[in-house]
């Protein structure tokens, strides 16, 4: 007989972070990047086929686009869903083609964001 441990998920209050990073709280924005970027780079990782500097490029797009445009999160509780739902867009539309490196004043990093 083989036992089964069931491990209860420590549910993270997404919606709380979101509504604080809404009203300014930059600690909000570190909190949600440092909670899923771990997975978002291993979804990066294979879209862009293994490539560790496309992918952390991609999971860069993918968090910019997502704290720019995170007062038009209509429904805070679902912002897992809505981070993914961006990353694959970034990762369609940005895995085929190579990132241009401009000068780093050309683009807003995660740092411009979460410090």
């Amino acid at each position: 007989m083989t036992a089964v441990l069931h491990v209860a998920a420590v549910p993270f209050d997404d919606a709380a972070e979101v509504q604080a990073a809404k009203a300014g709280d930059r600690a909000a924005l570190r909190a949600l990047f440092e909670r899923h970027q771990r997975a978002v780079f291993g979804y990066c990782m294979v879209a862009a086929r293994q490539d560790r500097d496309r992918a952390l490029d991609l999971v860069q797009e993918t968090f910019s686009r997502a704290f720019r445009a995170l007062h038009m999160l209509a429904e805070p509780e679902r912002f897992r869903q809505w981070l993914f739902t961006i990353a694959a867009n970034v990762c369609r539309t940005g895995a085929a083609q190579p990132v241009s490196r401009a000068s780093p004043s050309a683009h807003r990093t995660l740092h411009d964001f979460a410090s």
